[in-house]
Order: structure tokens, then sequence, then C-alpha cells
């Protein structure tokens, strides 16, 4: 006979056994091999993080694997929408907030991602640019990768980052064609310098013979339209690339009437698009970049496909990782002098958001009179012992066999973050007082640029070329795919 006790007991153990063997019953995520393609369960996902004690499931915050997104598979009868892609160890591996963030910035908030660094717009801080984000996605890994890759296309296109063969900066490419512009005027260019900001104030009151600025913004989009298959229950990504974009604002006032077609912005953003997976291979948030634009297009898909299965709290109520992302970059100015053989002085200033110093850029030119400004700038106290000075990327003299070290500051440099809109003013001067010249006044430094008017992404849509239904059965095997997807799932 079985007293209460023992049912207490009995009870008791099956409380404490029943949890086990629910765990014990969940199948294990098996390890997928590389270069493998993965499905992902966002109702799986969903139920896991909802649960009031969630594992913290690495296959769950990478999607599985996932680092080359393809497209989706609607499980009608389960109620799942099932992510399909491929796994790479030579890409980044996606992250499940990322997918949240571009399921929200579509489905929630009607956005497109979007960061922008602009020129200053308050009068009261002309050194300082306004960091602007698109689609909710500051202050998350997401917003702040889209904003490294747009860092990154700033300090190349002002050669502040390493260069590759195939892709000349946006500064080299505007001296080139001012050079060759004065070519076709039969005016040669005598000495080309680098000269400090601060050191414009040489030029000031001289005679004028024009002026003029060119704002050009560029940024990082698809390339408009990508290539999609869908069927209604199938969603396939067949082609999305990033390219760059480029938009400029042109304001001259000149004596004489010399035409300034501008085309380095052409030449840059084109050089750029044609060559992004080639750049990719030596800047990874390039990378990362072109899976968030996949995210940002498969959420477009999932958006326009009828009676989806619930993902209320995923879009709505699912925390995500926070990170705070900058609301400023500080300006900086790159100044060259143009020497011609007319008896003028052709000075271009390019300015945008860069973390990294001029002054660094100077002392990497072998001034090294500034190095003694980052020496006692950097000293924490009158009385401090030792202090670390900040110029880890100087190109240091004296380096013989210390390849280590360059190595480490090679790697350092690959880290560093900064920031933009690039606005390039220019002003043609006459090197000495003359007479009977058509001049438009006087050099008082560079006039200040009206900024460009701010991104408008809300209501927006990506657009998508859809094949029809009957090219998606005849030219394409993912119906089998999905049908394989299905009956594993089950």
């Amino acid at each position: 006979m079985i007293t209460s006790n023992k049912y207490s007991q009995i009870a008791l153990l099956f409380s404490l056994l029943i949890p086990l063997l629910l765990h014990s019953c969940r199948k294990e995520n098996p390890e997928i091999p590389d270069n493998s393609f993965v499905a992902f369960s966002l109702r799986e996902a969903q139920q896991i993080l909802q649960s009031p004690h969630p594992e913290k499931d690495s296959a769950l915050q990478q999607l599985g694997g996932i680092t080359r997104v393809v497209g989706t598979v609607i499980d009608r009868e389960n109620q799942d929408i099932i992510l399909i892609g491929k796994k790479s160890s030579q890409l980044p591996t996606a992250r499940f907030d990322d997918l949240l963030i571009a399921l929200r910035s579509r489905f929630v908030h009607n956005d497109l991602p979007m960061v922008s660094i602009d020129a200053p717009s308050d009068p009261n801080y002309p050194e300082q640019q306004e960091v602007r984000f698109g689609g909710k996605i500051e202050n998350t890994p997401f917003g702040n990768d889209f904003l490294q890759a747009d860092i990154l296309l700033k300090k190349y296109s002002l050669e502040i980052e390493r260069q590759i063969q195939q892709v000349d900066s946006y500064r080299k490419l505007l001296l080139n064609h001012e050079i060759g512009q004065l070519q076709k005027q039969g005016i040669t260019v005598t000495n080309t310098r680098i000269i400090d900001p601060e050191e414009l104030t040489t030029f000031q009151g001289k005679s004028l013979a024009s002026e003029g600025s060119i704002q050009s913004r560029f940024w990082f989009n698809y390339r408009d339209p990508y290539k999609v298959r869908t069927d209604g229950t199938v969603f396939c990504i067949l082609s999305l690339d990033l390219v760059v974009i480029k938009e400029t604002k042109n304001s001259t006032r000149q004596a004489t009437k010399t035409v300034n077609s501008m085309g380095p912005d052409d030449q840059f953003s084109q050089l750029f698009s044609n060559n992004y997976y080639a750049l990719c291979k030596h800047f990874p948030v390039l990378q990362r970049l072109k899976l968030l634009f996949d995210l940002v297009a498969l959420a477009e898909g999932l958006k326009g496909i009828r009676d989806l299965p619930q993902i209320d709290y995923l879009l709505h109520d699912c925390p995500v990782q926070k990170l705070e992302t900058p609301k400023t970059y500080n300006l900086i100015k790159r100044c060259t002098a143009l020497r011609r053989s007319d008896g003028k002085t052709s000075l271009v200033q390019l300015s945008g958001g860069i973390e990294p110093s001029v002054e660094l850029e100077f002392l990497n030119a072998g001034n090294i009179s500034y190095l003694q400004k980052f020496v006692l700038n950097s000293r924490p106290h009158a009385n401090a012992l030792s202090w670390q000075v900040p110029i880890s990327l100087w190109d240091m003299p004296n380096a013989e066999g210390m390849s280590e070290v360059a190595a480490k500051n090679t790697a350092q440099k690959d880290k560093s973050s900064s920031g933009f809109s690039i606005n390039v003013s220019q002003s043609v001067v006459f090197d000495r007082l003359a007479v009977n010249v058509s001049s438009i006044g006087t050099f008082q430094g560079f006039p200040v640029s009206k900024p460009l008017e701010p991104f408008k992404t809300g209501g927006v849509r990506m657009h998508m070329v859809v094949d029809s239904i009957a090219s998606f059965h005849l030219v394409d095997s993912l119906i089998r795919v999905k049908g394989r997807i299905l009956s594993d799932h089950d």
C-alpha cells in the first residue's frame, strides 16, 4: 500500500524528472559543415526566446551559421517562416538581432536602413558633422556596421584609408581632373603641395580669379532594381549587388567663362561600385554590409507575402543588443595648393568628417613640429612620469628591425574608426598684385556651403524585379528544395 507520503515523493520525483526528460527530448542542433546550405526556423526561434528562461544558443544568435542569405520558404501547415542560406567560413556570420532590425525597419517603421554623415547644419558648431540614421538602426550593432562602412567610404575618398590599385581616391581623381583641365587651357602645374588649413591665411587679400564649391554626397545602396523570384510561398534573391551612389551640387563664381565640369565624383562612385567585391577582400566591413542589405531585401520580400505566419514577438517585443552610436563627427579639412604657369595658384580644399587628425597626416609627411603638439596635449597632468601618446598610426622613422611593431600598427589602423558628406572648395588666386586683370574680389577664405537636403527614407521601399511564376517553375529548382525542407521539418 502506497502512503500519501510515498505519493508526495513520487510526485516530487516526476516534477524533477519531467523537465529533464523534456530537455533531453529536444533535439540538439548538430554542427553544420562549412559550405553547407542551412535552414533556420523563425517559429522555433520565437518559441525559444518567449520561454521563461531562454537558453543562450549560438545557433540561434548566429542564424544557424548562415553567412550568405538565399531566401525564405513559408511552411503553411506548421505556420513557420524558414530562412535559407549558405554557411561559409570566408564570410561574416549573420546575427539574429540584425534580422530583427531589418524586419522591424520594413514591417514596423516602413523605413529603409540608412546612415549619413553630413555637412555642419548649425553655424554655431561649424566643425561638427551630424550623423543621421534611417530605419531606427541607431544604437544597435546593425547601425554601427552601417556607420563603419560609411566611415570607410569617406576615409577612402579622402585618401586617409589605405588604397587598392583598382580604385583611386576621390581626392586623387579630383586633383588629376583639375590638372587635366588646366592642361587643356595650355596651363601647366609647376608644383603641387599639401598645406595646413591654417596656412590659407597667407593667401588672404590676394586677388581672386574664381571660386566655387562642389558638394558631393556618397552612400552605399543596392543596385536598383535587385532580382528575385517568388511563387507566394518561396522567396529567392537572385542578384543583389551593392553600389556607391553619388549626389552633387555645384556653386561656381568666376571672372572668366572657363567651364569647370566635374567628373571625379562619377568616376569614384563607378570605380568603387565596379570593384566592390575586390574591396571586400581588404575591408571585412564591406562583406558585412552586403549581408545586412540581403537581410533587408529578405524583409522586403516577406512583407509582400500574404497571410504571413505570426512573428509579432520578434517584430515588437524581442529585445535586441544595444550599442551606442555617435551623433556627431568632427570635420577634417585637406588642402592642396597647385602652383600654375600662368602666375596663379589653385587652392583646393576637401572637407569631411574623419576622426584621425590632420596633424597626423602632416607628421607622416615629415613635419615633425606636430610631434610636440601630440606629446604635450596628451600629457594627463604636469607631474606625469609617462603616458601614452595617441600616434599609433605614425610612420615612425628609425624603425628598421621593428617588423612586429610595424605589423601591430597596421592592425591598429585597420580598426580605427571615423566618418561624411564631402565638400570641395576651390579658389584661384593671383600670386602677386597685377594690373588690368579680371578679378571678382579678394580671397578671404573658402565660402561656407549650404548643406545638402537630408535623405528621406520613410515610406519608401526597395525596388525588385520579380520573375513570373512560369519562369520560376521552369528554370529554378528551389521548389524541389522547398519540398525537401518541409519534409525534413516535419
